[in-house]
């Protein structure tokens, strides 16, 4: 299974986040990004769509290393569903497998939260969005009695790490920092370690823009020989992978250049 859909996904959200600070602009060019992504249901790895019987999972796919953005796979169990919740911050929600139902909430007159509108529910292709500007609480839970439903959400933070609330029926509200969902998967998976990986990705637009201020890059290529021959980005050197450690040293003259890797999104 490769990663291209979703490496394309993060490269051009980044460079979305880059270009503007505007919200509506911003959220209405990432719908669209992301409705591109949950279009093909061919991409997201097994170990990121495992239920669970105790809750519903949310799996990181990837974190920005700055913090800008978090992309997490949410995994629905037959019934399972969240509590009355807000998030603080923009989020994107992209139906990719089954179905789930949303419900927004507000406060009324004594700051209990009350359901706000009809149920919306959404479909695979279908994109929702939430903010503290359009409207941020919402309970949402698995449409279907009897399956599994996976949604994609893009949120403008490491939300895992972000401070929220849960709103009882009671009223008053309660603090928590939801975190991530264990992925259960053999280590040594390159797939797994390179989904999970710190690095930052960087956009051809980036590299270009920084080679024209006469920044010093190691552009490398780390397919094998035959595909870099084929094609490959200009000014990029070919490395194959196998050899990046044993050989690097000796092609990067000074150790404080920065390295940039190309894999045409194999996966590697």
């Amino acid at each position: 299974m490769s990663t291209q859909r979703l490496d394309l996904f993060i490269s051009a959200l980044t460079e979305l986040l880059e270009r503007t600070g505007d919200e509506p602009t911003m959220l209405q060019e990432a719908r669209v990004l992301l409705q591109a992504l949950v279009q093909h249901d061919d991409w997201l790895p097994d170990t990121q769509a495992q239920p669970s019987a105790e809750r519903y999972q949310q799996y990181p796919l990837f974190v920005d290393p700055l913090g800008r953005f978090s992309v997490v796979s949410f995994v629905w169990g037959p019934g399972q569903s969240t509590p009355v919740h807000d998030h603080t911050v923009w989020g994107l929600i992209g139906m990719l497998r089954g179905s789930e139902c949303c419900q927004a909430y507000a406060a009324d007159a004594t700051g209990t939260y009350q359901p706000q509108g009809p149920v919306h529910t959404l479909r695979p292709g279908d994109i929702d969005a939430v903010s503290p500007t359009l409207g941020d609480v919402h309970k949402v839970w698995n449409a279907l009695p009897d399956q599994v439903s996976i949604s994609i959400h893009v949120y403008g933070a490491d939300i895992g790490q972000v401070q929220r609330w849960v709103y009882p029926p009671e009223g008053g509200r309660k603090g928590f920092v939801s975190g991530y969902s264990p992925v259960r998967h053999d280590p040594a998976d390159p797939l797994v370690q390179r989904l999970a990986s710190p690095l930052p990705i960087t956009t051809m637009a980036q590299v270009r823009e920084a080679l024209l201020i006469r920044e010093e890059i190691a552009l490398l290529d780390v397919r094998e020989e035959d595909p870099f021959a084929q094609s490959h980005p200009l000014f990029a050197a070919n490395l194959p992978l196998g050899r990046l450690e044993a050989d690097a040293w000796q092609r990067i003259p000074r150790r404080d250049t920065r390295v940039v890797v190309y894999d045409n999104g194999e996966g590697l």
